[in-house]
């Protein structure tokens, strides 16, 4: 068979999409959520109609029209056959769901009706609907696997009788049913067996014809036994029945006063919710709502934020104030020093003190690496040995102490620089160098510098004020607020707000057990109300009013429910037994049957049952000749599948599986020295396992036509490699005389069909 035309109407997400195909291979692409498996569904639903659960039945239906419409083009045996289908969903009144569904096959030459009443799939494939899902309808990943008993069955039917549906279940079926017509196995029941029961009725009305009047003697002294039987339980049970009476009457009284008290205990319950609800001594204010919590939670947040915010703020004014005041205080010892000249004189000789002293490390560092230098040439001198004079040797240790000498006198200078510029730095105050120039900086510009101190200073003054301000105006809203409901305030707002948050969340748990413990008391009332509802207002209203005995509060009420249950069926019993024993005394007094007349029709009855016999032994042993054939052929079936899939398994995997094994339930396995299930195998080499399965199926299974292969996102799995060699299997096999369909959101399968032959690439 080759699809040349597949137009959908309607169905599923698609309206109005027409695909043009070519036999062999054809590669439809396009991008996830594009439509490619509603397509591929669409195929399934002209040739099979709709699934048969509802569910599966609406995703058919169009979303726009509630319409699944459309139709497939194909050629078939030199003839080319169109076949349409539409299916209606329509939803009552009521919101019931229901499905209309139509299908015709027209000689698209002839545009006439053809193959009336025929299911397109199984008069064109020649399988039904199961065995083109498993064989040649290959869905996305993860769903490759296949089988299965109904696989099986429907297998052995085209097999056995060239029919999927006439299969040898359905006339082993009709031949036991015939069979049980005349015997069930265990020879309870068929026509055989009432006849036998007929046959042994009818001696036994022979022999009781012969002991009619001694049965009429024993049937009368067993009626007189019954009698006085009946009337003692019925005496006993009498007796029973009132006690049971009065414990009905001593349990409504009980379940009465539960009730009454109930009431009572949910209606105190209520009271002290209500007096706990009260609002009066609170100002008004109901302290108990998760409102009002929520408040003062947002209270107590504000006030953590408002503090933190004041005490950064008096932290930073602090800091400013002692700056400034540290910076006036060195200002104040700089300017004792006198004039300005002197001042200067001080500070150039620091300065100058401050770059001999660099140099003077500079000149040490030299003299340090120098020795090192030549201390290091004179040792190698004396480990070369006497390849070196004597002089040479000498160079190097009078170099090398040099050195060492230049780089004391050096170190000895920078130490008095160093001691100038410390005594200079005390005089004035500073620690160091480094805030020594920062007091000279300062000095020089010092009114730029205390203008920026001072306004850094002012700046966290005004802050503080501001943190300042807005703390008092956080604490004034609570205090406020607590003051409202009439809380006790205390010197620290916070522990006020804390001390009222507590206080609230405690009224409020105080209400909550016992709104739970009002709702249980109702609950309780509601229920003995209930169990008091189905007697009448007068019975409660006596049984409230009536004294009982104690001993009812450890009366046994199921076990003399009981006897007076026994006693009844037993006088019930009794009276039944009667009532046949008269029946029988009148029928056995009326009739006094002849056994001569009842012989002829006994020895009848055993002639047909003879005959009948004869009959159901012939059906059995033609069922054990059929199972016997079937039981032959199902044993074929696994051998000749694992063969084909096992060529075609070699074929996929590059020789690396060369057979493999199929069990009746069509799982599969596999053989390396030990029997694995190819579920053990990675997902791509179980996936081409199950495809040379399903080419296996195709090749025994499908004897009419071979129907087109659809791959629906089926080899994602699949390394590139093989990939490969299954695109050039299927090529090979139906590249010509059949037609694959190729649903992918890829490129691969494109760029490798190009080095393989041609092939028909489709975009949708």
């Amino acid at each position: 068979m080759i699809i040349s035309c597949i137009h959908i109407q309607s169905f599923g997400k698609i309206n109005n999409l027409t695909l043009e195909l070519d036999g062999g291979i054809n590669i439809i692409t396009g991008e996830n959520e594009s439509g490619k498996s509603t397509i591929c569904n669409f195929i399934r639903f002209v040739f099979y109609g709709l699934p048969s659960k509802t569910e599966e039945k609406q995703k058919c239906i169009s979303w726009e029209t509630s319409r699944a419409a459309g139709y497939i083009i194909f050629s078939e045996d030199g003839l080319q056959y169109r076949v349409e289908r539409d299916a209606v969903m329509t939803t009552s009144a009521e919101g019931k769901v229901s499905f209309s569904e139509k299908c015709t096959i027209y000689d698209n030459e002839t545009n006439n009706p053809c193959l009336r009443g025929k299911n397109p799939g199984e008069e064109f494939f020649g399988v039904p609907e199961s065995v083109f899902e498993s064989t040649a309808y290959i869905r996305q990943l993860g769903e490759s696997k296949i089988g299965g008993r109904s696989l099986l069955e429907a297998s052995e039917n085209i097999l056995f009788s060239g029919d999927e549906s006439a299969g040898t279940k359905k006339a082993l079926k009709k031949l036991d049913e015939a069979r049980k017509f005349l015997w069930h196995k265990n020879k309870s029941g068929g026509k055989i067996h009432d006849m036998q029961e007929n046959l042994d009725s009818l001696e036994e009305r022979i022999d009781a014809s012969k002991s009619t009047g001694a049965r009429l003697i024993y049937l009368d002294g067993r009626k007189r036994e019954l009698t006085q039987s009946a009337e003692k339980a019925e005496k006993d049970a009498a007796v029973i029945k009132e006690e049971l009476d009065t414990y009905e009457r001593f349990s409504i009284k009980q379940a009465y006063r539960k009730c009454v008290k109930t009431k009572r205990e949910a209606e105190e319950l209520e009271a002290q919710r209500e007096k706990l609800c009260d609002a009066s001594a609170t100002g008004g204010v109901h302290i108990y709502k998760s409102e009002y919590t929520e408040r003062l939670r947002a209270y107590q947040s504000e006030l953590k934020i408002a503090t933190a915010r004041y005490e950064d703020a008096r932290t930073e004014m602090e800091a400013a104030r002692k700056k400034l005041g540290d910076m006036n205080e060195k200002l104040a010892v700089f300017e004792r020093f006198g004039s300005v000249e002197k001042r200067d004189a001080l500070v150039h000789k620091v300065e100058e003190d401050k770059k001999a002293l660099s140099s003077r490390k500079t000149v040490s560092l030299i003299g340090l690496i120098g020795t090192a230098v030549f201390a290091s040439l004179f040792v190698a001198s004396f480990i070369i040995g006497e390849s070196g004079s004597a002089a040479i040797k000498t160079v190097f240790a009078v170099l090398a102490a040099l050195c060492a000498l230049f780089c004391a006198v050096g170190f000895i200078m920078a130490g008095g620089y160093a001691k100038r510029i410390r005594r200079v730095c005390a005089m004035f105050g500073c620690a160091d160098y480094g805030e020594f120039d920062e007091l000279v900086k300062a000095s020089k510009k010092d009114e730029a510098a205390l203008m920026y101190i001072i306004e850094g200073k002012r700046g966290a003054e005004s802050k503080f004020d501001e943190a300042s301000s807005a703390l008092n105006k956080a604490s004034a809203a609570i205090i406020r607020a607590l003051e409202a409901a009439g809380f006790e305030i205390l010197d620290n707002t916070a522990l006020s707000l804390d001390r009222a948050i507590a206080k609230c969340d405690e009224k409020r748990s105080e209400i909550e057990k016992l709104e739970i413990m009002i709702r249980e008391k109702k609950k309780s009332a509601e229920e003995y109300a209930a169990a008091l509802a189905s007697y009448p207002d007068e019975l409660i209203a006596q049984s409230a009013k009536e004294d009982f005995p104690p001993e009812l509060e450890s009366y046994d009420y199921r076990k003399r429910k009981r006897d007076y249950e026994f006693l009844t069926r037993s006088a019930a019993s009794s009276k039944e037994r009667i009532y046949e024993i008269e029946k029988e005394y009148t029928e056995l007094n009326a009739k006094g049957e002849n056994p001569v007349k009842l012989a002829p029709e006994a020895e009848a009855l055993k002639g047909n049952i003879a005959a009948l016999t004869e009959k159901f032994e012939a059906y059995v042993l033609a069922i054990e000749a059929m199972e016997s054939a079937s039981g032959k052929l199902r044993e074929g079936i696994s051998p000749k599948l694992a063969k084909t899939a096992g060529k075609v398994m070699s074929k996929l995997s590059g020789g690396k599986y060369r057979s493999l094994g199929v069990d009746g339930d069509f799982a599969m396995s596999y053989f390396d020295g030990i029997t694995h299930g190819v579920d053990s195998l990675s997902a791509g080499t179980m996936d081409i396992a199950y495809l040379s399965l399903r080419i296996a199926l195709m090749d025994l299974l499908c004897k009419k036509s071979v129907p087109p292969f659809i791959f629906d996102e089926s080899f994602a799995r699949l390394d590139d490699t093989r990939l490969a060699n299954t695109l050039e299997l299927l090529y090979r096999l139906y590249g010509e005389y059949g037609q694959c369909l190729l649903f992918t959101c890829h490129g691969r399968e494109r760029e490798i069909m190009k080095s393989i032959g041609a092939f028909r690439q489709i975009d949708i």
